[in-house]
């Protein structure tokens, strides 16, 4: 497919297309309950077994943009013993490779995390076995080329 990268399944490309402006996406790591989050939010959760959180980061960001309204569009899971892990530096390169601030990237207890995940438009459960690999992104406003 043109453009859609392959790591893109057609259900996780139903979710970016339903999704509004300021609606949030979580990508969650092995670990994430994904789906028990999702159903007691009444989110969609969506699979991606093979996929680590890093490329499911990369390949959404070619197709969806973050809100710039928002100081931080991107949240992440921290770690109580460390402040930033390896993810967490590969989150930022990603974002830096797609031209946003990594200090766009604010980092969250697990706890207040979960609060914010609970409030998500869908949950993308990645097979990534990193602990605390875990994002939640919003959507910011997608625009159109006009054609003349």
């Amino acid at each position: 497919m043109i453009g859609i990268p392959r790591i893109v399944s057609p259900d996780m490309l139903t979710v970016l297309m339903e999704m509004g402006h300021g609606d949030s996406l979580v990508i969650g790591d092995a670990n994430f309950p994904a789906h028990s989050v999702a159903r007691a939010s009444g989110g969609r959760a969506v699979r991606a077994d093979a996929a680590r959180v890093s490329d499911l980061l990369d390949a959404i960001l070619t197709l969806m943009p973050l809100d710039d309204a928002v100081h931080t569009p991107i949240l992440g899971m921290v770690d109580p013993s460390c402040a930033l892990s390896e993810a967490h530096e590969t989150f930022q390169s990603v974002l830096a490779r797609h031209g946003y601030d990594p200090e766009r990237m604010a980092l969250l207890s697990k706890a207040d995390f979960y609060q914010r995940a609970a409030h998500s438009y869908a949950i993308l459960a990645s097979g990534d076995p990193e602990r605390f690999a875990n994002l939640i992104l919003t959507k910011g406003v997608v625009t159109y080329a006009k054609k003349t």
